[in-house]
């Protein structure tokens, strides 16, 4: 009989930066938004900001939201797709 030896191997991952974007919004192409247009994000962003993870991690916590606050009523779409 044989004896199998395994050597145990750490594995390690690290991020640095997360990377913030802007993205102009304009009328997207979703058939499920009930009432109004549906709004999307464009190809071509305006503004990007660099920020350590662990700052962007301690940033965001406390902001997180929602899934239902993140849903846009029809009247916020509109004025959404009005402003761009």
């Amino acid at each position: 009989a044989s004896t199998a030896s395994t050597t145990s191997t750490k594995h390690h991952v690290s991020f640095s930066d997360t990377i913030i974007r802007e993205y102009k919004r304009q009328i997207g192409d979703n058939p499920d938004c009930s009432g109004g247009a549906p709004v999307s994000f464009g190809w071509d962003y305006t503004n990007e900001v660099r920020v350590p993870v662990d700052n962007f991690e301690e940033l965001r916590s406390p902001m997180r939201r929602k899934k239902y606050e993140l849903l846009l009523s029809q009247d916020e779409r509109r004025r959404i797709l009005k402003e761009n």
